[in-house]
């Protein structure tokens, strides 16, 4: 069985650019689709006659306790937090003084010991006597970004996606010689782009 020109050259083209976006695909960040539910104490959507002392929030798993952030916020929008928070394992221990009658809102970003990380927020109501309107996806992903802190670039982290970055290069580098018709596309710039005065014959 004779192949036509060309064809071989076009699988291992083919070969090594899937290749090349699986590698992407695997150095990509570590996000996880197991990490467990979020709960809390108070929990996500209580109605409160009394206001709490303090807001625990367990995320399932261990968390690294300095990329790990917990805020709370009172129906006025203002913090509520009234001392540093007790990180232990996977729960978090937020004192808070809430005064007055509304919905709280607890925001979270955490990162988990391996590397996975989880944003979101929830509410819980006080003296309202009315449980809190559920906050969408992308509501509880604003509220954890308006948490006051900064993480440090990670070293490990900006590896990755420079590697990342490198590989998503080589792939589309070989999609875009891959040959068309047959017929390779050439790498050498013509005479009208390379600056060289044309022969004529």
């Amino acid at each position: 069985m004779r192949c036509e020109p060309g064809r071989w050259g076009r699988v291992l083209r083919r070969t090594v650019a899937g290749t090349f976006v699986a590698l992407a695909l695997t150095v990509a960040s570590p996000a996880r689709a197991d990490i467990p539910g979020v709960s809390g104490d108070p929990i996500g959507g209580a109605a409160l006659q009394q206001p709490p002392a303090r807001v625990t929030v367990d995320f399932g798993q261990r968390v690294d306790p300095d990329l790990t952030h917990v805020g709370v916020t009172g129906g006025s929008g203002t913090e509520v937090v009234a001392g540093e928070p007790d990180v232990r394992a996977g729960r978090v221990v937020v004192p808070v003084t809430v005064t007055g009658r509304g919905d709280v809102t607890v925001a979270y970003h955490v990162t988990f010991v391996d590397g996975a990380s989880r944003v979101g927020a929830y509410r819980f109501s006080v003296g309202t006597g009315v449980a809190p309107a559920a906050l969408s996806v992308d509501a509880g992903r604003r509220a954890a970004a308006d948490l006051p802190h900064a993480h440090e670039i990670d070293p490990v982290g900006a590896a990755l996606l420079v590697v990342d970055a490198v590989v998503l290069a080589g792939a589309l580098l070989l999609l875009r010689l891959r040959p068309r018709d047959g017929i390779r596309v050439p790498m050498r710039l013509g005479p009208e782009l390379s600056g060289r005065p044309q022969s004529r014959g």
